[in-house]
């Protein structure tokens, strides 16, 4: 049985004429459809299959927690917009679709007996004085889509994982988040992270971590687009105690004047085919950790492309990395005379940083794919006012110059949308 539930006056036209949304659930009801309006109260879910849709702008506000669901419990959200004060609290199985999270605090907490799941949703304005404004987990995670900005945190501004939780993010956008100690947009202890084309503007962290600060655990990250990152050390990441992989990921205007944009304090870092381009800082910096890296770019920092701490007992691989800062020939394989060709090197976008058609980068690593984040296949693309990109086909390192990069530029430039 569907169920129209209306705020006090309005019209009641299917079912139990009800006003509350926990009234409802007392009523057996399963199926929920808010009529447009504000609601104001604390609904607890304990268990059972529960569908609640919006239709038209949907308020929701609570004293403590707007909603909790609990272990036995598995609750579907659609259109709703939570706002100031309460939020959502999740023990059970939740899913959340194109709905909104405004001014809470810690607006989506996940326990270690949660599986949460959000897509197409916005999570803006949150703020908490511990960890993870937008999101905090320890359970299970996923977010597809969603738009995280100006959640403000001591650890992890935007989303905070902990006690093995699991996250995995795919085409998320972070803007203006901030951290006041660690993790300007996620900090993760002990946890198990896969990133996969992430995009990252603006994120700051007061000591570590501008974008992502990683403590123990692993984590994944692939195509990835990182723009305007700081702290004072690990510009975009800092890495201890973890095990962290990065691949195909572009990062340029990143700020770490103690640092490096990327910092291996412990622990072990793989890179391939990174492009990391105007950096005040460093590239990156190994302490006690090992770092791998292979087929990446690193141009226009102001600091040397690897920095080892204390007295050197991180082990250092590198492979086909390339400083295009003529005069610096302090690590690599190769030395350009020259800016690679990029589209447009000032440029911030997935597009400007790829390589153009005569660029020294192309077919340049040793298993012939393109040095740097791209790999340019036989597709021709045109764009920044550039000659079009055109290559052998080989495919095999870098984000291909194709769908792969398109999808990131519109990720990148999207409207940041709202629902309610």
């Amino acid at each position: 049985m569907m169920l129209w539930i209306a705020v006090a006056g309005a019209e009641t036209v299917v079912g139990v004429d009800v006003e509350r949304i926990q009234d409802a659930l007392d009523l057996g009801e399963t199926e929920i459809v808010l009529a447009e309006g504000r609601y104001h109260e604390d609904v607890v879910i304990p268990r059972g299959e529960v569908s609640i849709v919006a239709d038209g702008e949907v308020e929701w506000t609570g004293t403590e927690r707007s909603l909790t669901v609990g272990r036995e419990a598995s609750v579907t959200l659609e259109g709703i917009t939570f706002r100031n004060g309460g939020g959502v609290e999740v023990h059970g199985e939740f899913l959340a679709t194109e709905a909104a999270f405004e001014g809470l605090d810690r607006a989506l907490r996940v326990s270690q007996f949660g599986e949460a799941t959000t897509i197409d949703c916005v999570f803006a304005d949150n703020t908490s004085d511990r960890r993870g404004a937008a999101v905090d987990i320890e359970g299970v995670y996923r977010d597809v889509r969603g738009v995280f900005e100006r959640n403000i945190a001591d650890d992890g501004g935007a989303v905070a994982a902990r006690s093995d939780a699991q996250v995995r993010l795919e085409r998320s956008h972070f803007a203006s988040n901030s951290a006041r100690y660690e993790g300007g947009a996620i900090d993760a202890v002990d946890s198990t992270l896969e990133l996969e084309g992430v995009v990252f503007e603006d994120n700051a962290a007061a000591e570590l971590g501008g974008d992502l600060r990683v403590d123990g655990g692993t984590i994944d990250l692939v195509e990835g687009l990182h723009c305007r990152s700081s702290a004072p050390e690990g510009g975009v990441l800092a890495a201890d105690m973890a095990q962290a992989t990065l691949s195909r990921t572009a990062m340029h205007g990143v700020e770490a004047p103690l640092g490096a944009a990327i910092s291996a304090l412990d622990g072990s870092v793989t890179l391939s085919h990174i492009h990391l381009v105007e950096v005040f800082g460093a590239g990156v910096s190994v302490g006690y950790g090992s770092l791998d890296a292979s087929g990446s770019l690193f141009t226009s920092l102001s600091g040397p492309a690897l920095h080892q701490e204390g007295s050197g007992h991180g082990q250092v691989s590198w492979s086909a990395i390339w400083d295009a800062d003529l005069g610096d020939v302090g690590v690599g394989d190769g030395l350009l005379e020259a800016e690679p060709g990029l589209v447009n090197a000032a440029e911030c976008s997935a597009e400007a940083l790829m390589p153009t058609e005569h660029s020294p980068l192309i077919d340049a690593a040793p298993d012939g794919s393109d040095i740097g984040a791209y790999e340019v296949t036989d597709r021709v693309l045109s764009g920044g006012g550039a000659a079009p990109v055109k290559d052998s086909g080989c495919s095999t390192g870098g984000l291909v110059a194709g769908p792969v990069a398109i999808a990131l530029l519109l990720c990148h430039s999207r409207r940041r949308k709202r629902v309610g």
